[in-house]
């Protein structure tokens, strides 16, 4: 669905025991009141269940996240995705927007933080 499916994702890859990615879920929690569902979906990897997935995408640490624009033409994404650095949930909109053009609410961003 993320790799071959038009529409963009965030994907945050964790494991359930890590101090960090337990701190980085309450980010993406933030993160789902901000953006716009029609423009960016989010989803979680557990790494432990999905091992294979996360060692195809050759993760460094965790948590991790990827950004997945939407295949074009039909074409498949490569897993790996486009990493972002971890950290508050606007720093992660600001990479998204200077990197991949991801338009978001400025205001709506001050209100909420």
């Amino acid at each position: 669905k993320v790799l071959s499916g038009a529409k963009a994702w965030l994907i945050s890859f964790y494991t359930p025991a890590c101090g960090p990615c337990q701190k980085f879920a309450a980010v993406m929690e933030q993160l789902s009141g901000l953006v716009d569902g029609d423009t960016l979906s989010l989803g979680k990897v557990d790494c432990n269940q999905h091992y294979n997935l996360c060692y195809q995408a050759k993760l460094s640490a965790f948590p991790s996240l990827f950004y997945y624009p939407g295949s074009a033409n039909g074409k498949q994404q490569e897993i790996r995705g486009h990493e972002l650095r971890t950290g508050t949930a606007s720093s992660i909109l600001s990479q998204l927007d200077a990197k991949h053009h991801v338009v978001k609410n400025e205001q709506h961003i001050k209100d909420e933080l």
